[in-house]
C-alpha cells in the first residue's frame, strides 16, 4: 500500500530528528523573529536554533 504525503513527511522528520513545537509567543517576538530571518537570509527555525544556542552559552557563563 502506498504512503499517503503526510505519512512520508512524518518519516522523513523522524528520520531527521525533526519535531514540531508550537507556541503562544508575543506579536512583537514573532515580528522579531520574522525580520531576523528575512534580514540574516535563514529559516524562521533556524532564527530559533540560534538564539537557544546563544541563551546556552551565556547560561554556562553565568
Amino acid at each position: 500500500m502506498a504512503l499517503s504525503r503526510t505519512e512520508i513527511n512524518a518519516r522523513s522528520e523522524v528520520k531527521r530528528g525533526i519535531v514540531t513545537k508550537a507556541f503562544k509567543i508575543p506579536q512583537s517576538v514573532s515580528q522579531d523573529i520574522d525580520e531576523l530571518a528575512i534580514a540574516l537570509g535563514i529559516s524562521k527555525g533556524k532564527v530559533l536554533q540560534q538564539a537557544v544556542e546563544l541563551l546556552k552559552q551565556s547560561q554556562k557563563g553565568a
